[in-house]
């Protein structure tokens, strides 16, 4: 097998483990975010069928949909939207190395823009978090600010923001059964 060979078998090698990546992350995404939602129909259900709760529970019920609601708006969602950004141009990385090994070029109009998906989003070589509280702090802020604050964030990407609307509309039904009933 000559070098050419074993350079292109390996760059296609490559190309392809990003997409796996990618597409196996976005599987359990929606995985994820399926089992949110039913747990939060479960709860809603669950929570119309009853007798109104003291404020007690009210309280308690509120606090933990509340946390759960932050977390995946603050962490998940975010976390996810890098990672798919990250693999996304890995994979175009090496798709393009691909081609210019065999002198082809994706027609302009099929060229994603300039800053898809987003630069910003991914972590290059020397950008590493540090292995600190603090640099994964700074890490995880910078991933958020970028998520929420520019267009190539949540507002760039439909599936993100639909999950995210989605995920909203339940919890606020979650705390319409929990709070819009007569109290005993």
């Amino acid at each position: 097998m000559s070098t050419l060979t074993n350079k292109y078998e390996s760059l296609r090698w490559m190309a392809d483990a990003a997409w796996r990546r990618f597409d196996s992350r976005r599987s359990y995404e929606w995985k994820a975010n399926f089992a949110l939602w039913a747990a939060f129909g479960s709860i809603t259900g669950f929570l119309i069928g009853r007798p109104a709760l003291d404020t007690k529970s009210c309280v308690f019920v509120t606090v933990i949909t509340l946390f759960i609601w932050v977390g995946y708006f603050t962490f998940w969602a975010p976390w996810l939207h890098s990672s798919n950004a990250r693999d996304q141009q890995t994979a175009y990385h090496w798709e393009n190395a691909l081609r210019r090994m065999i002198n082809e070029r994706l027609p302009s109009h099929l060229e994603p823009p300039h800053d898809w998906p987003s630069t910003s989003l991914t972590v290059t070589a020397g950008d590493e978090p540090e292995r600190s509280a603090k640099g994964r702090f700074d890490y995880y802020k910078r991933i958020f600010r970028v998520f929420w604050c520019e267009p190539s964030g949540i507002w760039g990407n439909a599936s993100a923001l639909s999950q995210l609307i989605t995920t909203t509309l339940l919890w606020v039904l979650v705390l319409g059964a929990v709070w819009l009933k007569p109290s005993k």
